[in-house]
Order: C-alpha cells, then sequence, then structure tokens
C-alpha cells in the first residue's frame, strides 16, 4: 500500500550500504505507474555518469547492459514498480554470471516480483506500525508539546494518532499539521479525521485520505493550498520545478500582494518549504524542484477534481485522443493534458471559465486549429512547451545533453489573439513559424521562449508593455533581435539570454542600426535580474549602469562559461579580448560579486583590478 514506507526504507538501505563499502555504487531510479523506459535508462545513466548518443530504447539498453556487467558492486533500487518490467529493455542485466549488479524493488503488488522470471528473490512485507511505535512516529513529529500533555490531553493525542491506523506518511503528515498546538485544536482535529471519510476508495486510502485532509485543512493560507493543488498537475513522479509554479500562480493570480516577479518567486519558494516540512511535499535529487508522494497526489486530484476548483488532470496517462469535451467544458477552471501523446486538437474548446490550459510535453500533434483558443475568454496560463530530451531541461548549460529540436514546427493560430486576459505563457522548446500574433496579449507578463528554435524576435513583441519576464535562454538559433524592441518593454523586470542572441549593435555603425544594442538596457528602470552574453567587447556602450539591477550574469568576449543561466549573484566574465577593457564594463565592475578572467593581458587584468569595487 502506498504510504507504509518503502521509498523512505528502500533510501536508507541504499544510504547505509554505500556508506558501509558493501556496495561501491547504489543507483535510485522511480519506475512509476505508467513505465517510461528512456526516462528510467537515463536516470540510471546519470548516476552511472553514462551519457547515450544513442535514440533507441534498444540502443540504450545495450550501452546500459555493458556498463553494469563491467561495474562492480552496484545495487540498484527500483522504486514504485506497479507492473511487470522486461529488464532486457531497460538494459538491466538479471540472473547474470558475471559481476552485474544486485536489485532492490519496491512494489505494492506482492506477487509482482516473482513473475518477472527473477532465479533468486526474497519479499520483505512491510506491515504498519504497532501502537507503540506509531506513538513514537507520532510524538516526534508533533513537536515538544506532545511530550508534555496531561494524561488528559494524552488521551486526545493517542486517539488522534490511533485515527492514523499504523500508517507512517498518515503519522507524520498529521502530527506536523498539529505540530506545537492547543488542546483545542487537537481535540478538533479529532473530530475531524473520525468525520471526513471521503467514499469511493478502498479502507486504506479512505484512512489515509482523511488524514491527508486534516493537513490540506491546516495549511494556513489559501495560496499554500493553491500551490499545494498545482503540483497534482503535472504527472506522477514529476521532478515539479518550483520555477514553474511560481510562474504559474503569478499568471493565476494566486498572490494578492506581490508586485514583482522575485516577490512572487520568494513566496512560492516559502510555501513550497511549509509544505516539504509538513510532508505534503518531497524534496527532489533535481536541483530546485520538489516531488509529490503518488499518494499525497491521488488525494490532491480528489480535492482539486471537486466543483469547487474545477481541476481536470489527465497529465502522463500515455493519452492519445483529446478527453471527451463534455467533461472540459462543464466547469472546468484549470485543465492539465501534459506529458500525452494526443494526436490532434478540437476545432474549437468552449471552456468559458479555464484559466490554466497544460498541453506541455504532447510532441505528437503539429497543428493547432484556427478557432481553438476562442472559446477561453478567461485563460491567464497556457503551456504549450514541447520536450525535447530528458536531460535537456537542466539549469546548467551542458552541450552534451543537449537533444535535437522537433523535426517539424507549428504555428500560431489566428484564435491566439483572443487570448486577451493571458498573463503566462511557455513556448519552451517548440519550433515555431511566425509569433507576431503574440503581440496581441497587452496583459502578458510571463513570457518563454525557452530553447525555441526562433531565429528573429518579431517587432510586436516590444507592444507587449506589461511583461516583467522574457526568457529567451538556449535560442541558439535567435540571430535578430530588432532596435527598440527592448527598450519599449518598460516593465521589464528579468531578461534571460544566455546562449542566445549575443550579436548586439555596436553604437554608432550605421550597418547596426537594425539590431538591439545594450544602451536599451540601461533604460529599463524596473530591470532587477539579467543573463547576457556578449560576443564583440566594442558593443559595450561607454555607460553600461543598470540602476536596480540585483542579479546577473553577463559574459563579454569569446566562448561560453557553465554558468548558471538563472542568476543568483552578480557575475561577471571577460573571455579572450584582445582589445582595451570597454569603459561600460567599470560601471559592471563596481556592482560584481564573482569575477571570473579568462586568457585576458597583464595590463588589462592590472586595469580591472584597480577599478574600485564598491563595498
Amino acid at each position: 500500500m502506498g504510504g507504509i514506507g518503502k521509498t523512505t526504507l528502500a533510501k536508507e538501505i541504499g544510504r547505509m550500504a554505500e556508506t558501509s563499502g558493501l556496495f561501491n555504487k547504489v543507483i535510485f531510479a522511480v519506475v512509476s505507474r505508467n513505465l517510461d523506459v528512456k526516462k528510467i535508462q537515463g536516470r540510471i545513466g546519470d548516476m552511472l555518469g553514462l551519457y547515450f548518443q544513442e535514440e533507441s530504447e534498444m540502443g540504450r539498453a545495450g550501452r546500459l547492459f555493458e556498463r553494469l556487467t563491467t561495474q562492480e558492486r552496484v545495487l540498484l533500487v527500483l522504486d514504485d514498480v506497479w507492473n511487470f518490467v522486461t529488464f532486457k529493455e531497460i538494459g538491466i542485466p538479471v540472473n547474470f554470471e558475471g559481476k552485474g549488479c544486485e536489485i532492490m524493488i519496491t512494489t505494492r503488488q506482492r506477487n509482482l516480483c516473482s513473475t518477472m522470471g527473477l532465479r533468486k528473490t526474497k519479499e520483505i512485507p512491510l506491515r504498519l506500525l504497532s501502537d507503540e511505535e506509531s506513538w513514537n512516529l507520532f510524538k516526534s513529529n508533533a513537536g515538544s508539546l506532545a511530550d508534555t500533555f496531561s494524561p488528559q490531553q494524552d488521551d486526545v493525542t493517542m486517539k488522534v494518532a490511533r485515527e492514523c491506523c499504523g500508517l507512517p506518511l498518515a503519522l507524520v503528515t498529521v502530527g506536523r499539521a498539529l505540530r506545537n498546538k492547543d488542546l483545542e485544536l487537537w481535540r478538533a482535529a479529532l473530530q475531524q479525521l473520525k468525520k471526513s471519510k471521503p467514499l469511493n476508495i478502498n479502507y486504506n486510502e479512505k484512512d489515509i485520505f482523511s488524514c491527508l485532509k486534516l493537513s490540506y485543512d491546516q495549511l494556513q493560507s489559501e495560496e499554500a493550498k493553491d500551490c499545494f493543488l498545482s503540483c497534482c498537475l503535472f504527472p506522477e513522479d514529476h521532478d515539479i520545478k518550483i520555477e514553474d509554479i511560481a510562474r504559474y500562480a503569478l499568471g493565476k493570480g494566486m498572490f494578492t500582494d506581490v508586485e514583482t516577479m522575485e516577490e512572487a518567486r520568494r513566496e512560492t519558494r516559502w510555501i513550497i518549504r511549509n509544505l516539504t516540512d509538513c510532508c505534503l511535499l518531497l524534496d527532489s535529487s533535481t536541483e530546485d524542484s520538489v516531488r509529490m508522494h503518488d499518494m499525497v497526489r491521488d488525494f490532491a486530484i480528489s480535492m482539486a477534481s471537486t466543483g469547487e476548483h474545477g481541476f481536470v488532470i489527465k497529465a502522463g496517462l500515455g493519452l492519445k485522443e483529446w478527453p471527451n469535451q463534455e467533461t472540459l467544458e462543464r466547469n472546468a477552471v484549470i485543465i492539465s493534458l501534459m506529458t500525452n501523446h494526443i494526436q490532434s486538437l478540437p476545432d474549437c474548446l468552449i471552456c468559458p471559465k479555464l484559466e490554466i490550459l497544460l498541453l506541455a510535453e504532447n510532441e505528437v500533434f503539429e497543428v493547432i486549429p484556427e478557432g481553438f483558443f476562442l472559446g477561453m475568454p478567461t485563460l491567464r496560463v497556457l503551456d504549450l512547451s514541447e520536450k525535447i530530451g530528458a536531460r535537456s531541461l537542466n539549469r546548467y548549460f551542458e552541450p552534451d545533453k543537449w537533444t535535437s529540436m522537433p523535426s517539424s514546427s507549428f504555428k500560431l493560430p489566428s484564435s491566439f489573439e483572443a487570448l486577451v486576459n493571458l498573463r503566462t505563457l511557455h513556448l519552451n522548446h517548440c519550433k515555431l513559424d511566425d509569433v507576431a500574433v503574440l503581440g496581441k496579449l497587452k496583459r502578458l507578463e510571463v513570457l518563454s521562449f525557452y530553447g525555441c528554435d526562433i531565429e528573429e524576435l518579431p517587432k510586436e513583441i516590444g507592444e507587449l508593455v506589461n511583461l516583467r519576464l522574457l526568457d529567451l535562454n538556449f535560442c541558439q538559433k535567435l540571430k535578430t533581435v530588432p532596435a527598440t524592441l527592448l527598450l519599449r518593454l518598460c516593465q521589464l523586470e528579468e531578461l534571460y539570454m544566455w546562449e542566445s542572441f549575443h550579436q548586439w549593435a555596436i553604437q554608432g555603425m550605421v550597418e547596426d542600426t537594425s539590431k538591439a544594442c545594450l544602451s536599451e538596457i540601461t533604460s529599463l528602470s524596473h530591470l532587477t535580474t539579467l543573463c547576457i552574453q556578449v560576443s564583440n567587447p566594442e558593443s559595450v556602450p561607454r555607460k553600461l549602469h543598470i540602476p536596480n539591477v540585483q542579479k546577473f550574469e553577463i559574459v563579454i568576449g569569446k566562448g561560453y562559461d557553465s554558468v548558471t543561466c538563472y542568476p543568483n549573484s552578480r557575475s561577471l566574465s571577460l573571455r579572450e579580448i584582445k582589445t582595451s577593457i570597454p569603459e561600460g564594463v567599470k560601471d559592471i565592475l563596481q556592482n560584481t560579486e564573482d569575477l571570473r578572467l579568462f586568457c585576458l593581458y597583464d595590463e588589462m587584468i592590472r586595469n580591472i583590478l584597480d577599478v574600485d569595487r564598491g563595498p
């Protein structure tokens, strides 16, 4: 069953096995309900330092098999296995007489391992905790007050613990929800646990759902509840990027008292941290991401799918056809169909209350019907991103991990201009024909072209006068940004252009008057975060003072660094500059925390070090 501690125990066994030297390498890979062979191969490959050049699952399996049969003392933990796994298809050596690897599997299916043809297996069933074990785990999470209660109070707390039925996940989540609360709240919680038994689910799920409902109800703000429910929009066992949650939240208008992108991001991080502290979310091995336990996700979906919230969630189900439209059109406020194989979209989707539509990672459909967006006048968040490789979404540029772009491009339909309330738009990893229609979206605040195959930014983008964030990171084919376009984005707070446009105009050069110049950036009074490259030092103006910038990653000169494309500090790199250091660089130096110099003349370095870097 879910929540009994299989994953936690498996991770602890793996940690002990590695630290004790019993195994040289412990590899942890989540399998999940919907088996994704490439994703599992990628996870195992990552932990072995093996990056696949092969595109086919069979080719990857061969490489993986070769590595695992030559590596000594490897423990492979396959977590959350739901169905029969053909190890050969993944490249995992089993029943192998050579070095091979040991395999540990966690599953809810008692007899699953015996059906996989493994010669030597040992089943270790996990049981529910005893009353004493339950009480000890509960007290350790409920805080100091649980240790100092009177006998009468102890009676209430023990009854609350018993309502968790010995399930570790329930004991932890309820204990942390009631941590250091007074006796009246404990009594109210006990009453709620006895009453809030969801219907139409099996007995064990009923118990855990009622416990999770208590933890959910104890969240102190509607924003926290909304953030929690937002996490179930992603597929099972997905690494949920906190940045995505922040951008979706800002677009939906979830935060009523934030004025900037950074404030929205900070508020989201604070809420996410509280959700992980009470075990409603889990830490992820992927940077700046979280995960959601599948039992918690099932609970969140049951909550979000009620009429009050109006979520329609069919993410990661392998759908090939668009779901029944009557189901979607009735009262849908949020629709998530991400990570499917939907081949075509309906001619027009009539969803008058729709605020969020997530269609990311549906690589199959190539055409958006012209009238598709006409029936969703209240839409505020739209994600049409396409995945180009399971390991291509890193926050750090690693060229050997990139795969090819989608083979075909699609055009944004004319009905796009009907999305007059749109605030957040993600078009990451898309191959786009023409995006001039985006200039009609006057209320747009977040626009992301991350990794897009786009060669020119149309001048119409300059009409987005409310835009706060423009993400052009890894748009490697982007050669043209029209002059004055950036200057017109008067509300812009964050601009990301790493491994993107870098041939900035040289002021005073007639042939460069059609391209954007760096002086435009200095005029953006709201700009607080900047990531850019400048290949030609002569493009740097004499004055490059950006008054309100708080975080930046600026590279001037040839080549590139392995940098943080979403900077958290003030970093400047000067690379292979053969001429003198531009005067404008001194303005940046005075505000730089991290300075990196590559292949510069000694005289240049002395001049740089003589600059007053400020306090």
